[in-house]
């Protein structure tokens, strides 16, 4: 097997789980295939968090973010740190100009790699390589991914509210069952971004 065919039967899951947003805050977990002028395809995750001082914030800001990022993305050549870098620069700017506090982070899956762009403190990024952890405190960065590794991007809030480094960290556990009980104990929160 080369090397080649060996990145591209990279399996990649990623799960989503988002609660209500309030008058407030708005959260969302967006997940896009984006295609490269060379024909290769990549996966983009991103967590966006728009929390405004007014009784209603703007809903669609973080649905223009994430379409913002993936249109920068859609026009490069091929997919690398400088081309996330770029897009994500554009995504910063985009909301400077916006009545709310804005944070999020792109990841974008590319090959054997993880390209992390953050903006804003209030989106966290953990990487989980059992039998270890690590918060990614950078704001713009990649590494290889390896398998059995999981990135765990969420909003500050969903860190101080659940600690799930016992169950990530395991050697075997079912995702889909954490998701699930995740999902449960959101829902009963008030506050659910």
């Amino acid at each position: 097997m080369s090397q080649e065919d060996d990145v591209t039967s990279y399996k990649l899951d990623v799960e989503k789980l988002t609660g209500q947003s309030d008058a407030r805050a708005n959260c969302a977990v967006f997940r896009g295939r984006v295609s490269f002028e060379d024909g290769t395809i990549a996966t983009l995750v991103s967590c966006i968090l728009a929390e405004s001082k007014q009784e209603e914030g703007e809903k669609n800001l973080i649905k223009d973010v994430f379409d913002l990022v993936v249109k920068k993305l859609e026009g490069a050549s091929s997919g690398s740190l400088d081309v996330l870098k770029v897009a994500g620069e554009a995504s910063s700017e985009f909301v400077k100009g916006a009545d709310e506090d804005v944070s999020f982070c792109h990841v974008l899956f590319y090959k054997n790699a993880a390209y992390i762009f953050k903006h804003g403190d209030r989106v966290k990024v953990w990487v989980y390589d059992p039998p270890k952890s690590t918060e990614l405190n950078f704001n713009w960065g990649s590494g290889l991914q390896k398998d059995g590794q999981l990135y765990l991007i969420a909003t500050e809030k969903f860190f101080n509210y659940f600690d799930l480094s016992s169950h990530l960290l395991q050697q075997e556990m079912d995702i889909g069952e954490l998701v699930d009980e995740l999902a449960t104990e959101i829902s009963a929160k008030v506050d659910q971004s």
